[in-house]
């Protein structure tokens, strides 16, 4: 038994509109109707540009972006210039898709962002419209007594509906209906300029239709990328700059990829001192024996070490329970040891807390351990 099977691909509805700064599209719709019904999906990296323009019988409706957010302004000649703005959604310059839906009719406006019906906004309009029958979408450069207060929109339109009625763009690109000018038709050429991100040390990219920008609140950095510290480097430098002993954030490796740190910077007989405190719990045991997969400063080692590299003498201040004895010379005994370690800024130092030692016949850290012994079943503090 013989079947004959057929396949066909059913033509895409969506047929995007490229627009730049100089680009407009004009659809025709319903005149002298009492309704007015358009809406859309567009995507843009720009936080204001103008979405819709359409004039009425006596009056105009706007339909943009500001400020991230769409807002739509009616003005109504009829009765000594009736003004109407709503707006709705946030963030909307995100470069994703987003769908408006505006519906004005027996007087009252409704606008809903990306069918979301809890963004929809309603409002009262004070006299019934009446449409002009022509839509501008993304920009309008006719003179006009009353001209569009959003500039040109920048990005990619698509599913555009005039009167409930998707937009025949095909139609529109053979020259069959409306007009346009210095659009790309079947296409979105949109620029994501944060992929890959340029910002560092976690600064937050953002981006308009022609460049980008870093944010930096709250990395410890500032600059075009988040590329420079915005803290000394020492305590020497700190003091040096006139800043008063105490609490400071330092970053050690200046622009490099590690973290500010918070240490005390004190100056004793004209030596500069840096007291750095850790972060484990007082009640941690660890072995003395430092290996690659121990940290006794976690999370922030890395820029333990970087402060401690240049320092020629350390201490190590250590509190450990009167019955716990503190074994530094055995490698597979264990100690808590919650505590300070201080260092004095220099060269060469190995920071391997509980092993002052030597190594390859140079001095990398000439110092001593203090002891503080608790008394019996108290908890150990750190100093």
């Amino acid at each position: 038994m013989e079947r004959n099977l057929t396949f066909s691909c059913s033509e895409s509805r969506s047929f995007p509109v490229f627009f730049n700064s100089s680009s407009f599209l004009q659809l025709p719709g319903q005149s002298d109707s009492d309704t007015l019904s358009v809406s859309l999906s567009f995507r843009t990296w720009n936080p204001s540009g103008l979405l819709v323009y359409t004039a009425l019988a006596d009056g105009v409706v706007e339909v943009g972006l500001a400020d991230g957010k769409v807002t739509v302004y009616i003005n109504v000649t009829q009765r000594k210039n009736t003004r109407i703005d709503i707006s709705s959604g946030s963030n909307l310059n995100d470069g994703q898709w987003h769908t408006v839906h505006l519906n004005a009719l027996e007087n009252y406006a409704m606008l809903t962002i990306d069918g979301d019906e809890a963004s929809t906004v309603r409002t009262a309009i004070p006299i019934q419209i009446t449409t002009g029958g022509t839509y501008y979408f993304g920009g309008y450069f006719l003179r006009t007594n009353t001209p569009p207060l959003q500039r040109s929109f920048q990005g990619c339109m698509q599913m555009i509906h005039v009167d409930d009625q998707l937009a025949d763009l095909r139609a529109a690109e053979r020259g069959l209906i409306g007009m346009f000018q210095n659009v790309s038709l079947d296409m979105c050429a949109i620029i994501d300029r944060c992929v890959p991100n340029q910002c560092e040390h976690g600064g937050r990219c953002s981006q308009t239709w022609d460049s980008f920008s870093c944010i930096c609140n709250g990395t410890g950095y500032r600059g075009a990328t988040c590329h420079t510290s915005v803290y000394q480097q020492s305590c020497e430098e700190v003091l040096h700059l006139g800043s008063a002993p105490g609490g400071h954030w330092v970053d050690p490796d200046g622009s490099g990829p590690l973290q500010a740190l918070r240490v005390s910077c004190d100056l004793a007989e004209g030596t500069v001192w840096t007291s750095v405190k850790n972060n484990l719990s007082p009640q941690t045991a660890v072995v003395l024996y430092f290996t690659s997969s121990q940290r006794l400063w976690s999370p922030s080692y890395n820029p333990v070490y970087a402060v401690t590299s240049g320092a020629d003498y350390c201490e190590q201040h250590i509190a450990t329970p009167a019955h716990v004895p503190l074994l530094l010379n055995s490698p597979r005994r264990r100690a808590l040891l919650p505590g300070v370690l201080v260092a004095v800024p220099t060269r060469q130092v190995t920071p391997l807390l509980g092993r002052l030692t030597q190594g390859r016949g140079s001095q990398k850290c000439a110092g001593r351990i203090i002891e503080r012994k608790l008394p019996q079943r108290q908890a150990p503090v750190q100093l």
